[in-house]
């Protein structure tokens, strides 16, 4: 799973001059409430939207924005 990490999204934010996760969304063309939800958690954010992100936010890398997250419940390899 991929986590977006929200003390780096709001500081990347705000150095980039967007005060709102309203002003982003406009600019990234997803509604503020897709950014809600992936802020909390409670959706995995899109490939499209990673892609915007970083497109948008030159210079932020992956790591500064995203973490990767192995979930418990994740299956076991089969040998």
């Amino acid at each position: 799973m991929v986590r977006l990490r929200t003390s780096q999204w709001d500081r990347i934010k705000r150095a980039h001059g967007y005060t709102t996760d309203e002003a982003c969304a406009q600019k990234l063309q997803v509604a503020r409430t897709t950014i809600t939800r992936i802020k909390s958690g409670d959706v995995e954010p899109s490939q499209k939207f990673i892609a915007a992100l970083l497109w948008h936010f030159q210079g932020a890398r992956f790591e500064d924005l995203f973490e990767v997250v192995v979930s418990s419940n994740a299956a076991e390899p089969t040998r």
